[in-house]
């Protein structure tokens, strides 16, 4: 017996919609921040605050692990990756040191379904709530970010 093709049909039945448009949105995101210079605009203000290295780490970690809740970690690196590597080099810090934090703080995101690929997969099953998610969502992205 053949496997089945990958045709139209097969693919609508076998693929959460929600999810492409998830990803495709997050994309588009990240471009129309990086087209309408507002990527530029946060990394002049980032550099302007009076931040130790310690300190722009950490709040650089709380907020990636934020925004990854509600946007794609795909989008959110495309976004914030940038941004964290022009201040950081504005500041003179290491700017490899703050892509390996936004990478890894994006990589945080176990709260919602929309956060990453894998959540929504789980999620569209049906099999898990989104109370259950997110009330063990919280646990382990304070345990992630304690240990990152």
């Amino acid at each position: 017996r053949e496997p089945p093709s990958w045709g139209l049909t097969i693919f609508h039945s076998r693929v959460q919609q929600e999810i492409l448009f998830v990803f495709g949105g997050g994309m588009l995101i990240a471009q129309g921040t990086l087209k309408s210079e507002l990527a530029e605009w946060i990394a002049e203000c980032l550099a302007e605050a009076g931040m130790n290295e310690f300190g722009f780490i950490l709040v650089v970690t709380l907020v990636i692990c934020s925004v990854t809740e509600v946007v794609s970690n795909m989008s959110t690196l495309a976004t914030f990756g940038s941004i964290i590597a022009s201040t950081a080099q504005v500041k003179g810090f290491d700017q490899v040191q703050f892509l390996l934090t936004v990478t890894f703080a994006a990589s945080f995101a176990f709260m919602l379904p929309m956060a990453g690929g894998p959540n929504m997969v789980v999620y569209s099953t049906g099999r898990i709530s989104i109370r259950f998610m997110a009330i063990n969502g919280v646990i382990l992205n304070l345990a992630a970010v304690m240990l990152g």
